[in-house]
């Protein structure tokens, strides 16, 4: 009689599945910048960030402020782009050509798989982050005098959250996907990001409106949609105001929790598209 097979251990089982998404996620990011869109949309995001030099130029007065504010700005709305046309392409692509189920014939979770397609992709998104933030520290650099105020203090803080904000949209756009089609999901992810930049402006509605029957609609709108002013300073990076170590860590929670819900609805969608 053959003893029985010893149950893995927990660091083991986390051994494993880490292996998995890491081997996932690695193919995922190889696809990926072999894609003629993300090289087009990261042109954009370099231009749009690049825009910050131009504006540096008709600046006399503290030109980094100028710098920072346009920079900011371009690296929130490339990172926006990119990270909602990749994450809306992302898992219906592998349905079509059938390799989810190829995936799933191997003892992988469709957790497991949709976690390391996400993982390449944020991959990407860092990569094209870094070059946006290198291209925004090259022009400070060149045009402020005052160039260490980006490295310090809140401008710092808003270029790395902006990280959460594209791991954000583009779990958001990646389940949309699959609950509606890549054209769709697109549009809806873009639209999901102005309501998301406008939460100050709804609440501000809801405080001084006067038209009662909007109230409750505003409120529905305020609380499905996600805040992404989290994942922006605004006024405090281009001003270096202090943010509290409790704001960061709020934004952190804020963006882990969308993250999750957003990719535990892409994993149950994964399987209904696998039945049908």
């Amino acid at each position: 009689m053959k003893p029985a097979a010893a149950m893995p251990t927990a660091i083991e089982v986390a051994r494993r599945r880490w292996q998995v998404w890491q081997t996932i996620g690695g193919v995922t990011a190889g696809e990926i910048l072999r894609s003629k869109v993300l090289y087009n949309v990261a042109l954009l995001g370099a231009a749009l960030v690049s825009v910050a030099y131009f504006a540096a130029e008709v600046s006399f007065i503290r030109p980094e402020r100028i710098v920072t504010n346009f920079g900011l700005f371009g690296l929130n709305l490339g990172g926006a782009v990119l990270a909602i046309l990749l994450g809306a392409t992302l898992l219906p692509r592998e349905i079509e050509r059938r390799t989810l189920h190829l995936a799933l014939s191997r003892p992988i979770s469709r957790m497991d798989f949709v976690f390391g397609k996400f993982l390449g992709l944020q991959a990407v998104l860092a990569l094209n982050w870094l070059l946006g933030v290198a291209i925004l520290y090259a022009i400070v650099i060149k045009e402020a005098p005052d160039w260490e105020y980006v490295l310090r203090g809140a401008p710092a803080i808003g270029a790395v959250l902006l990280l959460l904000h594209g791991a954000v949209l583009s779990a958001i756009a990646a389940a949309l996907s699959l609950v509606t089609t890549p054209p769709v999901a697109m549009a809806a992810a873009f639209g999901i990001y102005l309501v998301g930049h406008a939460h100050t402006a709804i609440q501000l509605l809801i405080e001084r409106g006067r038209n009662p029957a909007a109230l409750p609609v505003l409120k529905i709108i305020r609380w499905v949609f996600p805040n992404l002013e989290h994942f922006t300073l605004g006024a405090r990076a281009t001003y270096d105001i202090h943010v509290p170590a409790s704001f960061v860590a709020l934004s952190v929670f804020y963006a882990v929790l969308w993250v999750a819900i957003a990719l535990l609805v892409a994993g149950m969608a994964a399987r209904q598209k696998e039945l049908s």
